[in-house]
């Protein structure tokens, strides 16, 4: 544990993430390998972003790399960098949908339920889609559950109709719609 703890020290993450998973196969049930995992986890992140940040800066981003660090941002609770750079990804085509519905729940995050519903709103919700980012129907689940709780009825139950005609069988949509029609 302490080599991983070193090699999470010299920056070198894939060979401490290495160490930990085989130390977490030999000792399961050990918590200071759960503890360890956030710390090396978590400063992995850290760092992409801060490689991320330097891209930036210089304005080589692709749209991946704006979702990778939306997506790292978010992870970090930074709500505001992250719709920043979902909005970038959502530039590229392959990466629109996704990049506008993870917007979306950020911006609930934030108290922006109005235009949380804005972003989804255009996303038509498809078992291809579905097939291609098996997350969206998390996001539209998330944003409904939340417009739902603020009770904004009608714009939930129009989130948990798109969810029902691709999968019926998700989660308890089938009892909030009968709940809220």
């Amino acid at each position: 544990l302490m080599l991983i703890d070193i090699m999470n020290d010299l920056g070198e993450f894939e060979c401490a993430h290495e160490m930990l998973l085989k130390a977490k196969e030999a000792n399961p049930d050990d918590k200071r390998i759960t503890r360890i995992e956030a710390m090396v986890v978590g400063a992995h992140k850290k760092h992409r972003l801060s490689m991320l940040e330097r891209k930036h800066e210089e304005g080589l981003l692709t749209g991946s790399e704006h979702f990778e660090k939306a997506e790292l941002h978010s992870d970090l609770g930074q709500i505001q960098e992250a719709i920043v750079h979902f909005q970038r990804a959502a530039d590229d085509q392959d990466l629109a949908q996704i990049s506008m519905a993870k917007m979306a729940v950020n911006l609930c995050d934030r108290g922006m339920y109005d235009l949380a519903a804005e972003m989804l709103d255009p996303i038509e919700l498809t078992r291809e889609l579905d097939d291609r980012h098996p997350d969206m129907k998390e996001m539209f689940y998330v944003v409904s559950r939340t417009l739902e709780r603020i009770k904004s009825h009608e714009l939930a139950l129009t989130f948990y109709k798109r969810i029902f005609y691709v999968d019926a069988s998700y989660r308890d949509v089938v009892r909030r719609l009968e709940r809220l029609s």
